[in-house]
């Protein structure tokens, strides 16, 4: 997948249309799906195989709703998907499914100037919220202009006993971000990160290429400086990171739930950074 931040048929039946142009198309009972035109909440997806996403207006405080897929489904953006701009927390894009393939050329854009001309302390959406994915892989479109954090990844919705496990993320390129690669916990809660691989990634302008922190306060919405939660970060593996950042590292944790970090072919332009609680191991 390709990540920007400003800088993831003939039709036999209609199922849906807004001023007049068609949303879904459905060429075959429980086969292929097409998205066009304006999106509307609600819309059923759950007996196509594949749903080729189109160029796709999706209203203001509306979510791409792509958590009743069928299990083994593809989903496939092919043209440009543009959200509506609001003051909301999102998710732009909500995935949920098991052994999905989801991947194609397009480009989410969403619309990030708009957030950023209302100031800093307003309320911005998730651009594309992952939670309870099962072995799926998303890959190859294109997210530009990000009004907040781009990929928020969920695993359970119970966070005293939340694991995220098994995740790759590769040949990604990630433009005018605050952060490249980061990896966060709640303060007190309990939990698993396990088994996490990003692999030959770049980063271009990004303020910390690699964040780490176990010190999450959702009800203050950032860092306490306390490293306090007990969720456990292990087997962790960098392989591959360069470009150009202000800070190379930015790294809190609590030493007891760490271990299994190896971080190799890091060639990162800028200053060091600051690490606190790292495995040995660790080039900070």
């Amino acid at each position: 997948m390709k990540f920007f931040s400003p800088v993831l048929t003939s039709a036999a039946l209609v199922i849906a249309a807004v001023c007049g142009s068609p949303m879904m198309r459905q060429e075959e009972e429980s086969s292929s799906c097409t998205l066009s035109g304006t999106y509307t909440s609600g819309t059923d997806v759950s007996s196509c195989s594949t749903v080729t996403i189109k160029s796709l207006k999706v209203p203001a405080g509306v979510t791409l709703d792509l958590t009743d897929v069928k299990s083994g489904a593809s989903i496939v953006f092919s043209g440009t998907t543009a959200f509506g701009e609001k003051k909301w927390s999102g998710p732009l894009v909500l995935l949920t499914g098991t052994d999905l393939t989801v991947s194609g050329t397009g480009t989410l854009d969403g619309q990030s100037a708009w957030y950023w001309k209302q100031g800093t302390s307003i309320t911005r959406p998730v651009f594309f919220r992952m939670s309870k994915v099962i072995s799926s892989t998303v890959s190859a479109f294109t997210i530009k202009n990000s009004p907040y954090r781009m990929f928020s990844i969920l695993s359970s919705s119970i966070s005293s006993s939340d694991t995220a496990s098994g995740l790759t993320v590769k040949n990604n390129k990630i433009v005018d971000s605050v952060n490249g690669i980061r990896i966060k916990t709640i303060i007190d809660d309990y939990g698993e990160v396990t088994d996490v691989t990003y692999t030959d990634n770049t980063l271009s302008n990004v303020e910390n290429a690699i964040v780490i922190h176990g010190d999450y306060s959702k009800s203050e919405g950032g860092y306490t400086g306390s490293a306090t939660s007990k969720v456990t970060i292990t087997d962790i593996t960098i392989d591959g990171l360069t470009g150009s950042a202000d800070q190379v590292y930015d790294i809190l944790v609590d030493s007891d739930v760490v271990s299994g970090w190896t971080f190799s072919g890091i060639d990162v332009s800028g200053d060091t950074g600051r690490c606190s609680g790292e495995p040995s191991g660790v080039p900070c």
